[in-house]
């Protein structure tokens, strides 16, 4: 588009040139000759403007290339129940957190959350009402240092156990009768090539039948309908 335009004005300067320069061949013309000139001049500036800012957007879009080839992408691959904790009775979880990018991420700063929603009939989640999940929004990279992600950890868990703090997520009632089970989401914020990165994800834990002594619980994780995103 830019440069359709950057063609036309100066096609159009060029012809107002040649005008002039016929024009001031003929007697008692030095008037339309001064106003042509003066049209050429301002067409010549408007050329340069446009210029300008074709160069501007040519040279931004050249950044945002550049950025996009050399940075990095941590992207949420799953979650998993670890152990409940005794006695407690919270759940530990981890999620696997690759980067698939290019570059590192660093500073690494973490926002989570965990809720509990009524189980679906035939456990089709599509059908259930989720938060929205806003974690990511306001959520900057850990200015004093946070943990790196790199593209050679093929299969990085970050965190390997972390433990659900949420009130009332525990064992026990609707969740071990199974007709409640559990969100867990949350967003990372991490510096990638001089800017940030966020990356956002929510899992679903229902819990299909354990052990008495809750040393094997065996557990349907599957990723919500949303939530699940990195920018």
């Amino acid at each position: 588009m830019w440069d359709a335009l950057v063609d036309l004005i100066r096609s159009y300067a060029a012809r107002n040139r040649a005008d002039a320069q016929q024009k001031n061949k003929e007697p008692f013309q030095e008037g339309r000759y001064a106003f042509i000139t003066s049209y050429s001049t301002f067409a010549a500036a408007v050329l340069a403007f446009v210029a300008a800012i074709a160069f501007w957007f040519q040279f931004g879009a050249m950044q945002d290339e550049t950025f996009q080839a050399n940075r990095a992408w941590v992207a949420p691959i799953n979650a998993r129940p670890l152990e409940v904790k005794q006695p407690s009775k919270r759940i530990l979880y981890g999620v696997n957190l690759p980067n698939l990018g290019k570059g590192p991420g660093t500073n690494m700063r973490w926002s989570m959350d965990s809720y509990l929603i009524h189980v679906p009939a035939s456990r089709d989640y599509r059908t259930a009402k989720f938060r929205e999940n806003n974690l990511c929004d306001g959520l900057s990279p850990d200015a004093n240092g946070g943990e790196a992600s790199y593209p050679s950890q093929a299969d990085q868990p970050a965190p390997t156990k972390t433990e659900i703090t949420k009130p009332g997520i525990v064992w026990g009632g609707d969740v071990a009768s199974g007709s409640q089970a559990i969100v867990i989401r949350g967003c990372i914020a991490y510096e990638t090539v001089s800017r940030t990165g966020h990356s956002a994800y929510c899992f679903i834990f229902d819990k299909l039948n354990f052990s008495p002594d809750l040393t094997k619980v065996t557990w349907l994780t599957v990723p919500c309908p949303n939530g699940n995103f990195a920018k």
